[in-house]
């Protein structure tokens, strides 16, 4: 993702991207629910949209992240 695509995007963008990538790498990569955030924060800015649409549908298009609050749609909160 470039300076200017994380420009353009809402909060809630933020919010979705940052509990998916942390989702998976719980549920994918069996990395400890504990260790997760620290690492979500980071990817989550590096990912690009084709990627966060694959892992939203290798997850199940989830609507609740690790701690059981909603994962806002990409076109909107859910």
């Amino acid at each position: 993702m470039t300076a200017i695509e994380a420009s353009v995007l809402t909060p809630l963008d933020h919010v979705r991207r940052y509990a998916l990538v942390e989702l998976f790498l719980v549920r994918v990569l069996d990395l400890a629910p504990a260790d997760a955030p620290a690492e979500a924060d980071t990817l989550a800015h590096a990912v690009s949209e084709r990627l966060l649409a694959r892992i939203d549908e290798l997850l199940g298009w989830p609507d609740r992240d690790l701690w059981g609050r909603s994962i806002p749609r990409p076109d909107g909160p859910p």
